[in-house]
């Protein structure tokens, strides 16, 4: 892993402990911080889901279509992960 990551959705450049990879499942899900198979690394700000979306960087990134299943599941995961860290600081 590298120490540090560019976010598909806006492009900051960050430690990779700071960001999320996702990466398209077998299935058709996202999976979050899941190792191997195509990924793509994201920040953890609400706003770069959207982003990513409407721009289309993060199926291009994953090379696929994403269900808007999978997207609910994934703002989820990221709301939970911003809360956890405003908790621990």
């Amino acid at each position: 892993m590298c120490s540090s990551d560019l976010c598909v959705a806006c492009g900051r450049v960050g430690k990779a402990s700071q960001m999320v990879r996702i990466s398209g499942a077998r299935d058709g899900d996202l999976e979050v911080n899941a190792n191997g198979g195509r990924g793509a690394w994201m920040c953890c700000g609400g706003e770069e889901i959207v982003v990513a979306l409407m721009t289309a960087t993060l199926s291009r990134a994953l090379r696929r279509e994403i269900r808007s299943e999978a997207v609910e599941r994934l703002q989820e995961v990221m709301r939970e992960r911003r809360m956890a860290e405003r908790r621990g600081r």
